[in-house]
Formats: C-alpha cells, structure tokens, sequence
C-alpha cells in the first residue's frame, strides 16, 4: 500500500491503526532523538550568557504567537466542514446494474 504523505497524516490524525501507530512511534523517537542531541549539544559547546537577555514582552508575545498558532492548527484539522452536494449524497441511485452473468450454452 502506498499512500503520500499528506494521505498518511490524515490518516494519522483521523483514524486509528497501523499507519497511526507507526506516526506516534515515528514522532515520540524523533522529539527523544531531538532532546538527546539539543542535551549533548549544550554538554559540549555551552554557550556565552549574553548580558542581558531577551525583553520578557518579546518572549511573552513569541509564546502567546506559538500557542494561538498551534490552537488555530487545531481547530482547521478537526472542525472543518465537508460539504457533500446533494448529486453526490445520490449518486448511489444513479448507478446501473451490474450485467447479468454469463449463462452457460449446452
């Protein structure tokens, strides 16, 4: 089975199974394989402090931005409408009958 990758996340994100399972594992190894090498990376080259840091405004609106951000990602995946037109809702009565099958001739 070959899907793409926008197909396997929104399967992921939707529906439960082996493509799921196989999105959770992918990403909880890759956010340790991330918080192993960020831990080593400051283990061996420690950075110089400056002297004064950030202005708390600026982190505070950074967080507010990041989290308004993930809130809005949230709500497009999980409550957008489908609209299905009413041809499509019938489309199952339009559809012809299979042919009969073929009767063996003696």
């Amino acid at each position: 089975m070959t899907v793409s990758v926008a197909e396997w996340a929104y399967i992921a994100i939707h529906q439960s199974g082996l493509l799921r399972s196989y999105a959770e594992s992918s990403l909880i190894t890759g956010l340790m394989v991330l918080g192993l090498i960020l831990a080593l990376k400051s283990l061996f080259w420690p950075q110089p402090r400056p002297l004064e840091s950030t202005h708390p405004r600026v982190r505070i609106a950074c967080v507010a931005g990041l989290l308004t951000g993930i809130i809005i990602c949230f709500f497009w995946v999980n409550f957008r409408q489908y609209e299905i037109t009413p041809a499509q809702m019938n489309s199952w009565q339009m559809m012809r009958a299979p042919p009969p099958p073929d009767s063996e001739k003696n």
